[in-house]
This record gives C-alpha cells, sequence and structure tokens, in this order.
C-alpha cells in the first residue's frame, strides 16, 4: 500500500510531462518516501493528549481529587453492587434452616455495605465512608485470621486462602483512595464548600 501511494503521484506528473527524464523521476521518488519515512506529525492526537493528562490533574469537578482516583473509586463501587451484593443477598435468601447467630451478622453487614455501595457509583466521593469500612474488616480479618496461619505455614490449602486472596485485592483501592480529600472532609469536618476554598 505504501509503495502504490508513493509511485502513483509520481507516474502521474510523468505521463503529463514528456521532458520528463528518468533522473528527475528517481530523484522525485525518492524525496516523496524521505518525506513519508520521515514525518513528524505526532502519534497521538493533541486533544487525545490533553484528555488523557487531565485524567491525572486535579479536577475542579471533583474538588481537586485526580479524575481516575475517582474513576476506579466508581470501578469498584461498581463491582460491590453488581457482584458481593448479588452473592451475599442470594445468601440470605436461599438459606434454610436456622442461622448461626455469627455468620448470620456477617452476611448481613456484606449485604447492607454492598447495597449501599449502588450509590457510590453516582455519589463516589460523599459514599466514601463505605470503601474506608470494606478497607478496615478486610484488613482486621488479614490480620487476625489470615496472618496467623501464614505465620506457622497452615494457610496454603485451608479454607482461609481463598479469602486471603480476595481480600488482598484491597491494596488496589488503597492505592488511588484520594487520601487527603478524606482527611480534610471525613477527620478534619470540613464540607466541600471549605475543603474547596482552602484547596
Amino acid at each position: 500500500m505504501l509503495k502504490r501511494n508513493l509511485v502513483f503521484p509520481v507516474f502521474f506528473k510523468l505521463i503529463h510531462s514528456p521532458a520528463f527524464s528518468l533522473h528527475d523521476f528517481g530523484t522525485l521518488y525518492s524525496k516523496r518516501i524521505a518525506k513519508n519515512r520521515y514525518s513528524t506529525k505526532p502519534i497521538l492526537p493533541m486533544n487525545l493528549l490533553n484528555t488523557l493528562k487531565s485524567q491525572f490533574s486535579p479536577s475542579e469537578k471533583f474538588h481537586g481529587v485526580i479524575p481516575i482516583k475517582v474513576y476506579v473509586m466508581k470501578l469498584f463501587f461498581l463491582l460491590m453492587f453488581l457482584l458481593v451484593a448479588k452473592d451475599a443477598w442470594s445468601k440470605l435468601i436461599t438459606h434454610e434452616g436456622n442461622w448461626n447467630p455469627e455468620i448470620a451478622v456477617a452476611w448481613c453487614s456484606i449485604a447492607a455495605y454492598t447495597t449501599l455501595s449502588g450509590l457510590g457509583v453516582i455519589h463516589t466521593l460523599r459514599m466514601l465512608p463505605i470503601m474506608l469500612f470494606m478497607f478496615l474488616y478486610k484488613s482486621l480479618w488479614l490480620l487476625f485470621v489470615a496472618y496467623p496461619l501464614w505465620s506457622i505455614g497452615q494457610l496454603e490449602g485451608s479454607e482461609a486462602e481463598g479469602w486471603t486472596q480476595t481480600f488482598m485485592l484491597i491494596v488496589v483501592p488503597i492505592l488511588f483512595m484520594p487520601w487527603g480529600y478524606v482527611f480534610k472532609t471525613l477527620v478534619l469536618g470540613k464540607n466541600e464548600v471549605e475543603y474547596d476554598s482552602q484547596r
């Protein structure tokens, strides 16, 4: 395809100019190859580059939070709502017989916070306490259940191994959590208007 694009314009000039020599043909053909080979046009359009750059810069829309962090939080809220909430509610609805009270507390808690996580898809920053709850309870489980088993070499092959692998995924949302926003709004108690005015 490249040769075709190069040859046809040269051939067009050749047949329309009787005085056009073979030397002229070679010179023009070489220049056209060099022009295509060493083109300085950017690989990505500038508007696409600017869009990508804006995802990693503080945004007024998200009260100074970097957009990529908000979108990652939205993704995890969505996954909790679509997957974990479904499993939790299915477990509660299809259970037969009397519940073990402690197990029932766990499943009810999971069903509650994962259902509320649906609001986090829309109001992501306001629902970050749900994400903090998830961080805390999974971290406590890893500390008090998984770590002791791992320290004595009994985690692999145990019932806790699958839960451990699942709970370890909290590392990703922890890395993308807008901790500055969390500290100033949830710890210091500043509302979004106060937070925006002091940035």
